[in-house]
């Protein structure tokens, strides 16, 4: 139950008001991916997403969620992004599913319509012309269907690279430069490195905003 207290009623409706938006936008972030995760699902396909911004997507939760823990956040900061990373999750395997697996084990008269038209259309008129035409667009259909397959691979590769290239260079760039506390009033100009955990986890943020704001 929503509860503001404030001695001044406007402050307090101001509050209030701050608060029940914040809700209807977090509620609003978190139902976004459920039609195109059920429209995926309806027409068997992951075409028409980003495979590479779902990748981005994935790896910015992990990050997201690793970098909290090492911090020791509030439990909600924990919980919203382990329910992102299970939704951006969720439409990963969509793309990755429909593209490789699915389109490889199908059956044939859901995608060759093309050649099955042709295909009829030759023993009806007995043209040999259309039974070669039905011939090509088999093989472009098969062509068509193994460059999409690899070309979805090779994405995930590449995707999956430049993540790891990203966090060893912000692990590094953090590392050099947020690797030493501040002085403390007395000690001069000493200073203590930072403890690994911290580094990392300042790393983890660091990367996570970069890749969100790198995917779109």
């Amino acid at each position: 139950m929503l509860s503001v207290h404030a001695a001044d009623p406007e402050q307090g409706l101001n509050l209030a008001l701050s608060a029940v938006v914040g809700y209807v936008s977090l509620v609003c972030w978190m139902v976004v991916m459920f039609p195109q995760i059920y429209m995926n699902y309806q027409r068997k396909s992951g075409e028409g997403v980003s495979l590479v911004m779902m990748i981005a997507w994935v790896c910015g939760d992990i990050f997201n969620i690793t970098g909290a823990l090492m911090q020791g956040l509030v439990s909600s900061t924990v919980l919203i992004g382990s329910y992102y990373l299970f939704v951006d999750s969720t439409l990963l395997y969509q793309i990755v599913y429909y593209r490789l697996v699915y389109q490889a084990h199908r059956p044939k008269d859901s995608c060759e319509d093309e050649q099955s038209r042709l295909t009829a259309a030759a023993d009806n008129s007995n043209d040999d012309g259309l039974a070669r035409a039905a011939d090509r667009a088999s093989v472009r259909d098969a062509r068509g269907q193994s460059g999409s397959q690899l070309q979805t691979v090779l994405s995930l590769l590449l995707s999956l690279s430049a993540m790891a290239i990203l966090v060893v260079l912000v692990v590094a760039l953090v590392a050099g430069t947020g690797s030493a506390e501040p002085p403390t009033p007395g000690d001069g100009a000493k200073t203590s490195p930072l403890p690994l955990s911290q580094v990392i986890a300042q790393a983890m943020g660091t990367a996570s905003a970069t890749v969100y704001i790198m995917s779109y």
